[in-house]
């Protein structure tokens, strides 16, 4: 048996915000009011999945790729918008609340701070931010 050590499998707990507890709650009663409509065959193995199959199972993940590829297109979001964009979108907007980028890594469950700063964090805003300081001290307004 080979063991597993990467981080990118490791379990976690991070503090949801708000929005995403309220969703699951309204999932979770959309779940049992679908499993009322339409229950699961008595022999299957039921898993307790926020986003099951039709069949009460884990989904196949081309099949969530094309979930996403129809919901996305009547969205009308853009075709390079993919699931990992999301994290990258978390990322932004903690780096630009002030978080430190431990706090960022954390969420993002990566082990390193550096790897998230180098993947997901100020790209591009630094650059701005050091002009205009750069101006600052050259205009004497501090």
């Amino acid at each position: 048996m080979e063991k597993d050590d990467d981080p990118k499998n490791r379990r976690g707990v991070i503090a949801l915000p708000e929005f995403a507890v309220e969703m699951l709650r309204r999932r979770k009663v959309a779940l049992a009011a679908r499993r009322l409509a339409s229950p699961p065959d008595p022999n299957a193995k039921v898993l307790d999945l926020v986003f099951p199959s039709t069949v009460w199972a884990l989904r196949d993940p081309r099949n969530v790729g094309h979930e996403w590829q129809r919901v996305r297109d009547a969205l009308g979001i853009p075709e390079d918008v993919t699931a990992h964009s999301f994290r990258g979108a978390v990322a932004t907007i903690l780096d630009d609340a002030g978080l430190p980028a431990r706090v960022t890594a954390d969420v993002l469950m990566h082990v390193d701070p550096a790897m998230t700063q180098r993947h997901y964090t100020a790209r591009g805003r630094a650059r701005r931010a050091a002009a205009e300081a750069l101006d600052r001290a050259v205009s004497g307004q501090f």
